[in-house]
């Protein structure tokens, strides 16, 4: 599936994956773009820090490099064992996530093993504002709740997708759903769905259908045949704004649910 488009915490930027590279959206007056090019090899998903001062970029050739988001210029470069897969911060820590489910916190040199996902795939990874948790999508229709900094205890585990997830971030609607905290965690699946958890409890509090689906039908793995499918979700979780409010008010389908 196509990059996930990503702001920074502070809302001043924006950046995707791009070729060999990133493209940094800045929110200016009047708006501009930066390119930051010169990889080795396709970017495979890239974020911005808190203040959209420093950029991280992994690439297919499992090489994660920072940059200042400014001027494009290289601050560190790293190898990771395994195909990496997503990108988050925490403070100074670029977060990496990789195909067999570990997550290493990156700063200038240095590079620290955080947790592993039991083999399976992360495809996406974001920290919440108050940066109390990590949370970690996965090929197995889930999503991990992790405390930092100490990530050997998970908080809660988000069920419900009945397809792989293929995006996960945070969200404020306006007015919230009763009882859930703020700001809630919006995911979209390759199970045509977007949906609004509680991160403390991993409660689902909102749910709503986009598009067709097959009931009992097997999750499909990501692939050629299923791009679309996976776009369409990407898309949705990329962009959340109305389509989630809807589903937070309950329009569409999909209202509240305390049993997972």
């Amino acid at each position: 599936p196509p990059g996930v488009m990503r702001p920074s915490r502070g809302g001043g930027a924006l950046c995707v994956p791009a070729g060999p590279g990133a493209l940094v959206l800045w929110m200016d007056t009047p708006p501009s773009c930066s390119v930051i090019a010169g990889g080795p090899a396709a970017a495979l998903a890239c974020g911005l820090d808190d203040g959209a001062d420093k950029l991280a970029i992994v690439f297919d050739d499992k090489t994660v490099r920072l940059h200042s988001a400014r001027t494009g210029e290289l601050c560190a470069e790293h190898k990771v064992p395994k195909r990496p897969t997503a990108v988050a911060w925490h403070g100074e820590w670029a977060l990496v996530a990789d195909k067999i489910g570990d997550v290493y916190g990156i700063r200038g040199e240095s590079r620290v093993h955080l947790l592993g996902h039991t083999s399976s795939i992360i495809t996406d990874m974001v920290v919440t504002p108050d940066g109390r948790f990590l949370l970690t999508a996965d090929r197995d229709e889930k999503i991990r709740v992790t405390s930092l900094p100490k990530t050997s205890l998970i908080q809660a585990f988000c069920m419900g997708h009945s397809s792989y997830v293929t995006s996960v971030d945070t969200f404020l609607p306006h007015p919230h759903p009763a009882g859930a905290a703020c700001p809630l965690v919006a995911s979209a699946s390759a199970d045509f769905t977007v949906a609004l958890w509680d991160a403390p409890t991993g409660r689902r509090v909102a749910a709503l259908r986009l598009g067709p689906s097959t009931p009992g039908r097997p999750a499909a793995a990501p692939g050629a045949e299923d791009e679309d499918h996976a776009a369409t979700a990407a898309a949705a979780a990329a962009a959340p704004a109305d389509v989630l409010a809807a589903a937070a008010g309950g329009g569409g389908g999909g209202g509240e649910d305390d049993a997972m």
